[in-house]
């Protein structure tokens, strides 16, 4: 439960970042359930990161900190990634069927990535894989996002 608050906060927290928002224009954007918003905003509120003045959010200096120390709006360059990500696929070695390895290609790790970013799950984390042999881990490396990335791994 306090690590869903978390994420409920940093996605509140991100969004506020770079504009001032309505209440209902922060609860689209952000795209989460209703209790878990209103718990985020109430955490967020509570702390001291946002203020509320004339019917928008906005984020307070301490937020801005915290948003600044935790990498929260830190833009992940796509473009950059996916050319890192052909170059590290192309020397994995190759897939060993005892262990029903499964490797995805570079377009799928990517979105991947996108869709851990997009719902918090990257910055100021930290990340354990189990196995990666489809470079997930790596491409999470390659964001510096996280805070740590730790990968658990049977084989080379």
């Amino acid at each position: 439960m306090k690590e869903e608050q978390g994420r409920s906060s940093d996605l509140i927290l991100r969004s506020l970042a770079t504009k001032h928002l309505t209440y209902w224009q922060l609860l689209t954007e952000v795209s989460m359930d209703f209790p878990a918003f209103l718990q985020g905003v109430k955490q967020c509120l509570t702390s001291g990161y946002i203020s509320y003045k004339d019917r928008n959010f906005i984020l307070n200096p301490a937020g801005r900190r915290e948003v600044n120390i935790r990498k929260l709006d830190k833009k992940v360059e796509y473009n950059a990634l996916y050319t890192r990500l052909i170059e590290v696929t192309s020397q994995r070695p190759e897939r060993r069927e005892e262990l029903d390895q499964a490797f995805a290609p570079p377009e799928v790790i990517l979105e991947r990535v996108k869709v851990m970013e997009r719902n918090a799950d990257i910055a100021d984390r930290n990340i354990l894989l189990i196995g990666d042999g489809d470079c997930l881990g790596v491409a999470l490396s390659l964001t510096e996002l996280p805070r740590k990335v730790t990968i658990v791994d049977c084989d080379r």
